[in-house]
């Protein structure tokens, strides 16, 4: 005689939720997951996929080759690939560091929610102390930009600029002129290599805080992908643009 075993169907239904259907990690009540710590365990979930994906791009699906991601590594100043995955661990390290005291209004949205927005991404990361990292030249400097500036220092965010112009003068000159907040922070490096440099530093420093970088130019951008940042560019035209380099 055969035994003939029925496994249960993995959309089964379990206390009122469809195991593996569209409603997996949806209906949360807010209020509940806000006051016993789940929502940052969204959050964190969140975050480790995101840097999943950002491993898979470079290391499975090989984005740069060989050559061209040593040269990269080199121009970030790490010593090698060793280097870069201490860098990425300390990177997942921090994500668990995340404050216990994050909480948002719709706990749903932490899973669901898209990089589209900008905006709504910062609302979302609020409460877990997100660093902006916003450039100087043709971004700060493009007027159409100066709203969403100042929405983020009305917000409480930590603004760091971080820029290629040398002169520390010509951007506080330019703050006063427009009568535009001061940034938490203010780093005026010598030149693009600098620049990216410190990006890496500001990563390093802070990796218990979500990472925003806002850049009008893309090579900036890519290196910022690569040190784990979330990003957007401003586009002369007054459009920010989410910009991942993440294959999934």
């Amino acid at each position: 005689m055969s035994l003939r075993v029925r496994w249960p169907s993995v959309s089964r239904h379990l206390g009122g939720c469809l195991v593996g259907d569209v409603t997996y990690l949806t209906n949360l009540p807010s209020e509940i997951c806000n006051e016993t710590g789940l929502s940052k365990t969204l959050l964190t979930r969140r975050e480790t996929i995101r840097l999943k994906h950002l491993q898979k791009t470079l290391f499975v699906y090989h984005l740069y080759d060989d050559e061209e991601l040593l040269r990269r590594l080199r121009f970030m100043q790490f010593k090698g690939l060793m280097q870069y995955f201490e860098f990425l661990t300390n990177q997942l390290r921090g994500i668990y560091k995340f404050t216990r005291r994050f909480s948002y209004e719709n706990v749903n949205s932490i899973v669901k929610r898209r990089s589209d927005s900008f905006v709504d991404l910062i609302r979302m990361y609020r409460s877990a102390d997100p660093i902006v990292v916003v450039d100087f030249d043709r971004t700060l400097t493009n007027k159409k930009f100066h709203s969403l500036y100042n929405w983020l220092a009305y917000e409480g965010v930590n603004l760091y600029i971080n820029t290629a112009n040398p002169s520390i003068e010509t951007v506080e000159a330019y703050l006063t002129k427009h009568d535009l907040p001061s940034p938490k922070k203010l780093f005026c490096n010598r030149g693009k290599q600098q620049k990216v440099v410190h990006m890496k530093v500001i990563a390093m420093k802070h990796i218990d805080r979500p990472l925003f970088c806002v850049d009008d130019e893309l090579e900036y951008l890519e290196y910022a992908n690569m040190l784990f940042y979330q990003c957007y560019q401003y586009t002369s035209g007054g459009k920010i643009r989410s910009k991942s380099i993440n294959i999934k």
